[in-house]
């Protein structure tokens, strides 16, 4: 009677590294019957896709200036400041606070944060999860496919009422 092995390849993936790819015969001894299994080749896949972008460091750091400083000052500049508490810009973050335009004494806080280590902005706002944006000629989410602008342009208008448009100059 024949041993029937069954191999859990995640298992096996699991002794590795998660994204190294194998290339040598391997080959596994089973004493039923001395039956050898050989795996040629095979990948330990990675069940979430890898983000990265191109971008050297100094162009991230400078885009990314650039992106706190166009925010920041369009923000700065509206006419109804009314509902905009509070616009700070320290470090590498961005906090912009604001009153909801249907609460009287209720506020929200949207954090824009500099991630130089993995050259990403991440995003932080109380109207929907956290995402996290690369710069591919403009500040993208992969996760939503959606521009960080078309993101903060649509949670300040759901918060406040305030339309901004911050490609216009």
């Amino acid at each position: 009677m024949k041993c029937i092995t069954i191999f859990n390849i995640q298992i096996i993936g699991s002794l590795f590294k998660k994204s190294q790819i194998l290339s040598k015969k391997i080959s596994f001894k089973y004493f039923c019957n001395n039956d050898f299994i050989s795996i040629r080749k095979f990948s330990i896949i990675n069940k979430y896709p890898k983000y990265f972008t191109t971008i050297s460091i100094a162009d991230f750091n400078n885009k990314a200036d650039q992106l706190l400083h166009i925010i920041s000052e369009k923000i700065i500049n509206t006419q109804d400041q009314n509902l905009i508490d509070d616009i700070d810009c320290h470090d590498e973050f961005l906090n912009i606070t604001f009153r909801y335009k249907d609460r009287q004494s209720s506020s929200g806080t949207i954090v824009i944060s500099k991630q130089s280590a993995t050259k990403q902005m991440w995003y932080s706002s109380p109207m929907r999860p956290p995402d996290y944006f690369e710069f591919e000629n403009n500040w993208k989410s992969k996760r939503s496919g959606l521009s960080l602008f078309e993101v903060l342009e649509s949670d300040l208008f759901e918060g406040t009422g305030l339309k901004f448009n911050f490609l216009e100059k």
